[in-house]
């Protein structure tokens, strides 16, 4: 019962990303056509309803590092604090631009290095598998290959022997290239979503099964 409230409520904050143009961040998304699609779009521990879910979970916490968390009056706020200021990733980028060799934004980046663990750990682990881990590869390079983002450090990083996140710390040394990093990311994730129509369709299964589960409980 616990799993599912959270379940809900976690899925009612995103709303779903029924548009994947929500965590898009250049552009429209992608219409992947790998035939590895057709082996795992829909299929269970592949790529079915609940990876679905977990990549709106890391596109939406990806999108509140970058933009900020709506307050009460509805204005996005950043997280991290230089002299008492709340600044977004973003935001955090520009006072880069100025300083680089402000120790407290070379503090900061560690931090948003932790944020990213934090979160991506979950779903990191679980497309740890040999196959499931070259499937997802395959699709990141399609993916960065048609947005011509050939360089992109997701590239690399998906190909990494060490683990995601000791590779990311030792690589990515500054906020630009992280926040370039995670822009890539969420249009990969996007692409994924939106060349899934059977995941999806799970998806959307789930939420409405879970939905009419909550206002029974409620109606009860």
């Amino acid at each position: 019962m616990k799993y599912t409230k959270t379940l809900f409520a976690s899925l009612t904050i995103c709303s779903l990303f029924s548009n994947q143009q929500h965590i898009v961040k250049d552009g429209h998304p992608i219409l992947l056509k790998s035939q590895v699609l057709h082996v795992i779009d829909g299929v269970p521990f592949g790529i079915d309803e609940f990876a679905i879910y977990d990549m709106i979970i890391v596109g939406h916490n990806l999108r509140e590092l970058q933009n900020g968390k709506k307050d009460a009056s509805g204005n996005k706020i950043g997280k991290y604090e230089i002299q008492g200021q709340k600044y977004t990733l973003n935001e955090l980028v520009e006072e880069e631009e100025k300083d680089r060799n402000n120790p407290k934004i070379k503090e900061l980046l560690e931090e948003v290095k932790d944020d990213f663990k934090r979160f991506m750990i979950k779903f990191s682990d679980k497309i740890k598998d040999p196959t499931t881990k070259e499937f997802m590869t395959q699709l990141i390079h399609e993916s960065c290959d048609i947005r011509n983002r050939k360089d992109s450090y997701l590239l690399s990083w998906s190909k990494q022997k060490e683990t995601d996140f000791d590779a990311m710390r030792n690589d990515v040394k500054t906020l630009k290239d992280c926040n370039i990093f995670f822009t890539d990311l969420l249009n990969f994730l996007c692409d994924v979503i939106h060349s899934c129509p059977k995941g999806v369709k799970r998806y959307k299964e789930l939420k409405h099964t879970l939905e009419s589960h909550h206002k029974s409980e409620h109606a009860a």
